[in-house]
C-alpha cells in the first residue's frame, strides 16, 4: 500500500480516545458498575419518593456522581485530554503518513516514526470511524478510516486477520 498522509481534527482526536477507551477491559467494568449502580439509585429514589421520604444526602450525591462518573469516564477523560494535546501540539495531532506492508506498518509524522511488526501489536480493532491498531491493552494508534478507499480497507483487514496470534475484532 502506498503513503497515505492524514491529520487527526480535534473530533476526531476525541472520538478517537473515547474508541481506545471503550476497548480496555477496566473501562468496561467501569461502565457496567456505573450502570448497576445508576439503576440501584433510580430504584430507591423512586420507592423513596413513592414513599414520601426522600432525602437528599450527601452520600447520595456522592454515589449518584461516583455512578455517573463510573459511566461515562472515557467520555469525560477523552474531553480532557483532546483539547490540552491539541494545545501542546502533541504528535497525534501532527500531520502523519501511514505505509502499511505484508508484516509491519509505519507511520511517520513531523517529529516521529514509529514502526511496528503487526506480530507485536496487542490487537487490532474496527470500530464505525477508526482502526485501532494497539501496541497493548491501553493504547494504540487511531487510524481514521476515511483515509482509506474500501479497496485498501479489504487489504488491511486482509493482512490483519493473516497474522498468527493477533487479536481481531471488526465490524
Amino acid at each position: 500500500m502506498n503513503e497515505i498522509p492524514f491529520q487527526l481534527t480535534a473530533e476526531e482526536l476525541y472520538r478517537g480516545l473515547i474508541a481506545l477507551a471503550r476497548t480496555r477491559l477496566i473501562t468496561k467494568m467501569f461502565r457496567i458498575l456505573g450502570m448497576v449502580l445508576l439503576a440501584v439509585l433510580v430504584f430507591i429514589t423512586v420507592v423513596m419518593i413513592k414513599d414520601g421520604n426522600f432525602q437528599f444526602t450527601s452520600g447520595y450525591v456522592v454515589t449518584l456522581l461516583l455512578a455517573v462518573y463510573g459511566y461515562f469516564l472515557p467520555e469525560i477523560s477523552a474531553r480532557i485530554q483532546a483539547p490540552s494535546m491539541v494545545k501542546s501540539q502533541n504528535p497525534i495531532v501532527q500531520p502523519m503518513k501511514l505505509s502499511v506492508h505484508k508484516t509491519y506498518y509505519v507511520l511517520t509524522g513531523e517529529n516521529f516514526t514509529n514502526r511496528l511488526t503487526y506480530e507485536k501489536m496487542h490487537s487490532a480493532v474496527e470500530t464505525e470511524e477508526f482502526f485501532l491498531l494497539k501496541t497493548s491493552e491501553g493504547s494504540g494508534q487511531m487510524i481514521p478510516k476515511r483515509i482509506f478507499t474500501p479497496e485498501q480497507i479489504a487489504q488491511l483487514k486482509a493482512i490483519l486477520l493473516d497474522v498468527n496470534g493477533l487479536k481481531v475484532k471488526f465490524l
